[in-house]
């Protein structure tokens, strides 16, 4: 799938240790505080949006939302604050 959406150098990146590295940590947390995907399930999740906005060119995030694995959360003010992958 991914050959057919990004270039090869976007996708060397996508699948190198430094962007599995970068995600490690927070979609091992997600994983565990959700009970429901493993922190590589989160990974591949994170890794097929980004490779299908850029593919669409949704710079702006006028064509797609974030996954279904994404929940939006807000804080006591009902201000936006972080989206977190789940």
């Amino acid at each position: 799938m991914y050959t057919k959406l990004l270039p090869s150098t976007a996708i060397s990146f996508l699948f190198s240790d430094r962007f599995h590295h970068a995600l490690k940590t927070a979609a091992e947390k997600i994983a565990k505080t959700y009970n429901t995907k493993t922190a590589e399930d989160v990974i591949e999740e994170f890794r097929r949006m980004i490779a299908l906005k850029v593919f669409v060119c949704d710079t702006n995030g006028e064509k797609m939302k974030p996954t279904e694995m994404s929940k939006h959360e807000t804080n006591h003010k009902g201000r936006a604050h972080e989206w977190r992958l789940i």
